[in-house]
């Protein structure tokens, strides 16, 4: 009897759980926000999107000489010419 009981909650699960993973992305994009581009944008910026994360993305391009040295310190002169 508690086989029985065991595979019926085990098959709800099965069932049940695809089931409202489902309905709760069907609820989620039953209602779009439609926009024009502008619009998109402007909403995107007022989230903090775009440009913070290209500002970020520049700050981890600059090249800091304090931790990574200068390139006399890497033996990496301008004014040498290794090729022959």
């Amino acid at each position: 009897m508690i086989e029985i009981v065991f595979l019926l909650v085990v098959l709800s699960l099965l069932v049940g759980g695809p089931l409202l993973l489902y309905l709760a992305i069907d609820r989620e994009t039953s209602d779009p926000t439609v926009v024009n581009r502008s619009e998109a944008e402007q909403i995107a910026q007022d989230r903090g999107g775009r440009p913070e994360a290209r500002e970020r993305r520049r700050e981890q391009e600059t090249d800091d000489f304090g931790e990574w040295g200068t390139d006399d310190e890497w033996g990496a002169s301008r004014d040498r010419d290794d090729r022959r």
